[in-house]
Parts: structure tokens; sequence; C-alpha cells
């Protein structure tokens, strides 16, 4: 299970990642990430320009991506 170290992931605030960040980790690029948060596949916040993602309901979707039968869309 893929999990963020506060220590290596220092852009965790109140239980949100920004964007770029869940990118670095996880290999999806950012512009999937904030599809994914428009359409509500992903819950989170925005604010300004700056897109915020639950770590929980990201972490739920790597789990649910990585028992997918159809990787055309999972992390490289």
């Amino acid at each position: 299970m893929f999990s963020f170290n506060p220590q290596i992931f220092p852009q965790i605030v109140n239980n949100h990642i920004s964007v770029n960040a869940a990118s670095s980790g996880s290999s999806y690029s950012q512009q999937y990430l904030r599809r994914l948060l428009r359409s509500g596949k992903l819950t989170g916040l925005i604010l300004g320009l700056v897109w915020l993602i639950e770590l929980d309901s990201f972490e739920a979707y790597l789990v649910k991506a990585g028992y997918s039968k159809d990787q055309r869309f999972g992390p490289q």
C-alpha cells in the first residue's frame, strides 16, 4: 500500500496534499489528478488555482487502481 511519510512529503496540510506532491509521489500526471478532482473521483478542494487532494481519498484511489484489471490509467 502506498502511504505518505510526513518527513518525505512535508506538503501534507490538514490531511490534504497538493497535486504537485501527489504527482511526484505516485507517477500520475498533475493534469490527470486535476481531471479526477473535477470529475469527483477524488475529493479535495481548490484554493485559488491550487488543487489540494484529500489524502484518504487519494490513498483509496491508489488501492482501487492497483486492484483494477484495466491498467491503462494506472501509475506508469
